[in-house]
């Protein structure tokens, strides 16, 4: 579980020139960390507990647009359990987040 949580936290930044909102992107998979686990629950929180809500698609990738920089509560919620996660968004075009596997 640290494992997961560490990798979650590292940011791969993609090559962008713009300064403008980020589009943040993920894989979410099944506890073996190999299944994409689709249709969970992505929730991206500012400090005050509000933001957008995605869904994995069917390979467990989700996305969310137009994220001004900053620090973020990332939520997962699968029918089993809820994770949280500290994410930063980048000034970049694209925030990549590690995959994080869930029960």
């Amino acid at each position: 579980m640290k494992r997961q949580l560490f990798a979650l936290t590292l940011l791969l930044v993609a090559f962008a020139a713009s300064a403008q909102a980020a589009h943040v992107r993920g894989r979410v998979y099944a506890g073996d960390g190999s299944t994409p686990y689709p249709s969970v629950s992505v929730a991206l929180l500012d400090a005050n507990g509000k933001g957008p809500t995605v869904y994995t698609d069917h390979q467990g990738m989700f996305r969310i647009d137009n994220v001004p920089p900053g620090s973020y509560n990332l939520v997962v919620v699968t029918p089993r359990a809820r994770r949280s996660y500290g994410v930063a968004v980048q000034p970049r075009e694209f925030t990549d987040l590690a995959p994080v596997s869930v029960p």
